[in-house]
């Protein structure tokens, strides 16, 4: 029946292809509007950002020694999960060998979290964070003789010691402040910049002078070749007036030794069997094996006629000297039945 009103009952290819482009172009619109809010959005929050910023130093970018981690934020440098070195005597001898070689010495990041900057080498930037302590140590020694802060109203700043350290506690009053703080002592001149974040900070910041290691280590290697030297002067010393003035044309070789022991017996030689033994300048030496311990060096007897009696003698430098030139005599360790005696005499001797 017909009403009048058109009814449709389908929809021709050409209608289906202009209700897809009709689709198609309000996606585009759709997807430009979001892109286009936004955009203003973040255009929003950079100019409040930089607004915020404005006049604002970055933290300064420091080096981890030891580690991956290479021009870290130091705002963030308690937060880096890493291994970090040990703030040993060994650690800032290394830098300070760095400084010396390169000329540049590296910021520092110990196991407690301390940051430790090379004294005279940069401009430290220390972040802190309200309601949180920013300590900083000085190189031990020197003593604090004025403080002087740009922004004394917002930032508190009190002076203590830790032992002979002079160590200073930094907090804000509130985040987003900048201010700069110099520190003099009676050896040098800090001069650092404050800025504040809000959860950010360093906890420990300490200092290090590579110059005053590399000189105290100098100091030192030069104390100890001075010591050697003289040590080694020392004992040459004393060895020649040990061994005495000794002729070698006129030494005498002409010796034998043999380990005493009973005809069924066949002892292995003990290990103070001498390897050479001479006389001459009046005294008799015995050149001793090396593997002869210091706490077992013989007691020297001269034999004559049957009868031992000691003899005075010291072991210098392998040798033992013997005062005196006996044509026979005995070296023991131990008493009784357990004694080990080794016997030299000059050949052709009783």
């Amino acid at each position: 029946m017909d009403t009048g009103v058109p009814v449709i009952y389908g929809m021709s290819r050409r209608g289906r292809t202009t209700a897809q482009v009709i689709s198609t172009f309000a996606i585009v619109l759709l997807a430009a509007w979001a892109m286009g809010s936004a955009a203003q959005a973040s255009a929003q929050t950079g100019s409040a950002g930089a607004r915020a910023n404005h006049g604002t130093r970055r933290p300064e970018r420091i080096r981890i020694l030891g580690t991956a981690h290479v021009n870290a934020p130091s705002a963030r440098i308690a937060g880096i999960a890493t291994a970090r070195a040990s703030l040993s005597p060994r650690t800032l001898s290394a830098a300070s060998d760095e400084w010396l070689a390169t000329g540049v010495a590296p910021a520092l990041s110990g196991t407690n979290g301390e940051v430790m900057y090379p004294y005279g080498q940069s401009h430290p930037t220390i972040t802190c964070a309200p309601l949180r302590l920013c300590v900083i140590e000085l190189i031990p020694g020197e003593r604090i003789t004025n403080i002087a802060i740009g922004d004394s109203a917002r930032w508190l700043v009190e002076e203590t010691m830790a032992g002979s350290t002079p160590t200073l506690d930094i907090k804000p009053t509130a985040a987003g402040l900048e201010t700069n703080l110099s520190i003099a002592t009676t050896s040098r001149l800090y001069y650092l910049t404050l800025v504040s974040d809000k959860t950010a900070y360093t906890p420990m910041v300490g200092f290090y002078d590579p110059a005053t290691i590399a000189a105290q280590a100098q100091a030192a290697e030069e104390a100890a070749s001075a010591a050697r030297e003289a040590r080694a002067a020392t004992i040459k010393r004393r060895t020649r007036l040990s061994l005495g003035a000794v002729d070698p044309a006129r030494l005498d070789f002409d010796f034998s030794c043999e380990v005493v022991h009973h005809w069924w017996q066949s002892p292995p030689r003990p290990d103070f069997f001498p390897e050479r033994v001479f006389q001459g300048g009046g005294h008799t030496y015995l050149e001793m094996p090396r593997r002869m311990k210091w706490g077992v060096a013989p007691a020297v007897f001269a034999v004559e006629g049957g009868q031992t009696a000691l003899v005075n003698s010291r072991l210098v430098h392998g040798y033992i000297v013997i005062d005196g030139a006996p044509k026979k005599f005995q070296l023991a360790v131990g008493a009784g039945d357990h004694a080990r005696v080794v016997v030299c005499r000059r050949r052709n001797q009783g």
